[in-house]
């Protein structure tokens, strides 16, 4: 690896994470009305996706990190350092929103914006949700940053995606799509309750999609 030019990726990683939870936290606290709350989850990655995709592929989430991975769009050692990043800012974008909102904000959602299943939904019911959300963001992933449309327009669409997907089914699971997303908050308010889901669907999503897309339509072009 060169290390130089890896060590901006990964920080780019960290910090595209970074914003992206901590608007997502803010936006979770301050307001609890679902489409808001859509708007800020997308607009934050469409943002940092157009910013950032041409320095790290502005992946953010582990989850679209495997999918490229299995197929050979990233190697092994990358995608380690991807995740460990997307992780650490994931975390410290939460940690700096604990710091900085008001506790009467904090006592209100003890949580931070971690994902919560809802109680009518059950576990396997949750993963599947969970990963077609995901199917769906990595093809859009891959028709619009992959497919020869250019990384700054990519970010619209990816960012359109996940606002939509959050309204449809944020009353559900959350709409997470991203091991990320969960992780941070998760980690912070020690609100482990159904953890896994946000790493199996979204995993199983992206993987299934990238080798969909890989497949199906871009080898059929070539």
């Amino acid at each position: 690896m060169n290390l130089d030019k890896n060590i901006i990726k990964f920080f780019v990683e960290f910090i595209g994470a970074f914003i992206h939870l901590f608007i997502v936290v803010l936006s979770v606290l301050v307001t609890d009305n679902l489409l808001a709350i859509a708007l800020a989850h997308g607009l934050s990655i469409a943002l940092v996706v157009s910013a950032f995709s041409s320095t790290s592929g502005a992946h953010f989430n582990p989850a679209i990190t495997i999918g490229f991975w299995i197929n050979k769009r990233i190697t092994t050692n990358l995608a380690i350092f991807y995740i460990l990043s997307q992780l650490a800012g994931a975390t410290m974008g939460v940690l700096i929103a604990n710091i900085v909102l008001p506790n009467n904000l904090i006592d209100l959602s003890p949580t931070l914006a971690t994902p919560l299943l809802n109680s009518n939904i059950n576990i396997a019911d949750g993963i599947i949700i969970e990963s077609i959300l995901t199917f769906i963001l990595m093809s859009v992933i891959y028709g619009t940053t992959i497919n020869n449309k250019g990384p700054a327009f990519g970010g619209i669409p990816i960012g359109l995606v996940i606002t939509m997907n959050t309204i449809a089914a944020g009353p559900l699971t959350g709409g997470v799509m991203n091991p990320a997303r969960a992780f941070g908050p998760a980690l912070v308010s020690l609100t482990w309750a159904n953890h896994f889901i946000y790493w199996i669907g979204p995993i199983i999503g992206s993987i299934l999609g990238s080798i969909f897309f890989q497949n199906f339509i871009l080898n059929k072009k070539n």
